[in-house]
C-alpha cells in the first residue's frame, strides 16, 4: 500500500515539475522572442536614422556646394 502511494506521489510530483518546467520554458521563449523583436526594431530604427542624417548631410554639402559655385561665378 505505502509503495503504491509513493508511486503515485512521485508521478504527481513529477507532472508538477513537468508543468512548471514547461511554463518556465514557455515564458523563456516568450522573453526571448520579445527581445529579438525589440533589438530587430532598434536595428531598423537605427539604420532608417542613419540613412536620414546620411542623406540630410550630403543635401547641406550639395547647398554649400551650390552656393560657393554661385559665389564664384558672380
Amino acid at each position: 500500500m505505502s509503495c503504491r502511494l509513493y508511486q503515485v506521489f512521485n508521478k504527481q510530483v513529477n507532472l508538477l515539475e513537468h508543468k512548471t518546467f514547461m511554463k518556465i520554458f514557455r515564458m523563456k521563449h516568450k522573453l526571448v522572442k520579445e527581445i529579438l523583436i525589440m533589438r530587430n526594431r532598434q536595428h531598423v530604427v537605427s539604420t532608417w536614422l542613419t540613412l536620414l542624417i546620411g542623406f540630410y548631410s550630403v543635401y547641406i554639402l550639395l547647398k554649400l556646394h551650390i552656393s560657393a559655385v554661385n559665389m564664384t561665378l558672380n
